[in-house]
């Protein structure tokens, strides 16, 4: 029997998988195709026999007649409006979740048999999930719904999901020790810029070197900021696909192939936006930017020299200028404001608890060696963004805060991570992403009792109860016998309440004693739960029903309100 453990990066645009060889001591992508690894393209299209074709084979597709076009369906998981989803191309059968799992299903199931063809079975599947997904004051993402699609895959036996900057940590942490042969103890600002999401998250690296010889690492996520898809009238937002959307129109405008207000023809900009992607990719293209860019930045901005051509009803060249005026309109504000907001945390971190004695506060300086960033995701590549984050952090030549994960390293980083993760050599420290507690009354006062912290280390499983300073659970008297909210505030919000959808509010509206005790807890995918106890005959609390889930709490109620 074939047993394996698989780390998965579930792109907007391209997507990972990585396999941990324990005897090469090495982590490597794979495709299912002898020999291939790599990045595979998020898309799945139906095509005129209505079968479904995914990566490769479904952008070749793509520009036939009568081809059906799923893409960035992952972001779209949590998505409830159906006009949005209409306008990206969904429906009752075609769902974001269904055209998921036909693709996990697809380059899982043949990774697996590629391994092992007796008889395939994934032991442990870690697969990763945006950050941005957790900044919300809402329960609801799409990572329980990420996990009950790979859960349903008969062959995968357990399934974990993790942050995707943490698993590009993860990586870099890997990699650290090899190049330098120590164990890296530090913080990693992760800027991961993918076709959907940008995530950027402070991480707390911790190292040792194990009893065998081995470096036994531990990663915490500090906390983090993002853009993600912007999903107004069902477009994409705030990353490299609305940029290469928006260069495409400027590229067409400025030729005279399009007057303003009026739309390009959708097969011929498809087939437009895939060459531009091509040629963004390609090694070629990135090291001219780049080359260009260390010249002179202002130049490039005003450059009309072509760096490439891509097609519509002819060649349009593609010039410094177009690319910055594309650049500045979707993607420069985005990311400044984010790292603007990423250095006013490390500013808050600096002088809290150890991190002074560590040196989070050097993170300025171009000579430290525990504070660096890290550039992942298709994007990361990209020389525009390069040179805003060069800038922000006034880097220089020799800045040891710089870690450069090379170019065809940097859009599979997170998958590389993940499959670590998978192999047990990189283990993930959890901790909560907002405070979790209820609303009670005392001394004739409306107060928050918290039974989770922001931040706190968390064990996954582990139910944490509103306690006394003593540690033991605080016991309510609650006459209305009746439970509607949570509350819950993520660092440096207001508390706000969860409302219980209709169902749930019923069950609990009559509970059968007065006297009860409330919990919390979380799994290691970052779903949590809420836990009632009653008192029993014999004075002891015991559980009454099975635990709430949050998400479910919340996804068909009227959602979050604003406590004064």
């Amino acid at each position: 029997m074939g047993v394996l453990s698989i780390g998965a990066d579930l792109g907007s645009t391209y997507s990972c998988f990585a396999v941990y060889d324990p005897v090469e001591k090495e982590v490597v992508t794979k495709t299912g195709k002898e020999g291939g690894g790599g990045a595979i393209p998020s898309l799945v299209c139906l095509d005129d026999c209505d079968d479904l074709q995914f990566g490769n084979e479904a952008k070749e597709q793509q520009l036939l007649p009568d081809v059906r076009l799923f893409r960035a369906f992952k972001m779209l998981l949590p998505e409830m409006r159906q006009d949005v989803l209409q306008d990206r191309g969904y429906d009752s059968h075609f769902t974001p979740q269904m055209i998921t799992q036909n693709y996990l299903d697809h380059y899982l199931k043949s990774i697996a048999k590629h391994v092992s063809s007796d008889h395939p079975v994934i032991d442990r599947l870690v697969i990763c999930a945006p950050e941005i997904w957790s900044n919300s004051d809402s329960m609801q993402d799409g990572r329980p719904i990420l996990k009950e699609i790979c859960s349903s895959l008969d062959y995968v036996k357990h399934v974990t999901v993790v942050s995707e900057p943490a698993a590009a940590a993860a990586y870099f942490a890997y990699n650290y020790n090899r190049d330098t042969g120590n164990p890296y103890n530090g913080y990693i600002l992760i800027i991961d810029y993918g076709g959907g999401t940008l995530d950027i998250t402070l991480t707390d690296v911790k190292s040792d070197i194990g009893a065998d010889g081995t470096a036994e690492t531990q990663i915490q996520i500090m906390d983090s900021v993002g853009a993600g898809e912007n999903q107004k009238d069902g477009q994409v937002g705030d990353a490299a696909i609305a940029f290469m959307e928006e260069l495409c129109l400027i590229a067409l405008k400025s030729s005279g192939r399009l007057e303003e207000g009026q739309e390009p023809d959708s097969i011929k900009f498809k087939k437009m936006f895939g060459q531009l992607e091509n040629k963004l990719l390609a090694g070629n293209t990135i090291d001219e930017i780049e080359f260009q860019l260390a010249m002179s930045s202002e130049a490039f901005a005003k450059s009309d020299d072509i760096l490439f051509k891509i097609p519509y009803d002819g060649a349009i060249g593609i010039t410094g200028r177009l690319l910055y005026e594309a650049y500045q309109k979707v993607i420069q504000p985005v990311l400044d404001e984010q790292l603007d907001a990423i250095i006013e945390i490390v500013e808050r971190w600096k002088d809290f608890g150890d991190h002074k004695t560590r040196g989070l506060g050097n993170y300025t300086d171009p000579k430290t060696e525990n504070f660096k960033i890290a550039l992942v995701g298709g994007f990361g590549s990209f020389g525009l963004v390069k040179e805003q984050v060069r800038q922000k952090f006034g880097f220089s030549g020799t800045d040891h805060r710089k870690y450069d994960i090379s170019a065809d390293k940097k859009e599979c980083a997170v998958a590389l991570g993940a499959g670590l993760i998978a192999g047990d050599v990189i283990r993930i420290v959890n901790t909560a992403d907002r405070s979790l507690g209820i609303r009670s009354t005392r001394g004739g006062q409306e107060v928050y009792d918290w039974a989770i912290q922001y931040r706190q280390e968390i064990k996954p499983g582990e139910v944490y109860y509103i306690c006394h300073e003593n540690g033991t659970p605080v016991t309510y008297f609650n006459p209305e016998r009746k439970i509607e909210t949570f509350a819950t505030v993520r660092q440096n919000g207001k508390p706000r309440e969860l409302l219980l959808k209709e169902d749930l509010r019923e069950k609990l509206q009559h509970l059968p004693i007065e006297m009860t005790q409330y919990g919390f807890s979380v799994d290691e995918s970052g779903v949590y739960y809420f836990h009632v106890l009653l008192e029993s005959e014999d004075g002891t609390f015991k559980p009454f029903g099975e635990p709430i889930r949050l998400d479910q709490a919340k996804r068909f109620c009227s959602g979050l309100h604003q406590v004064d």
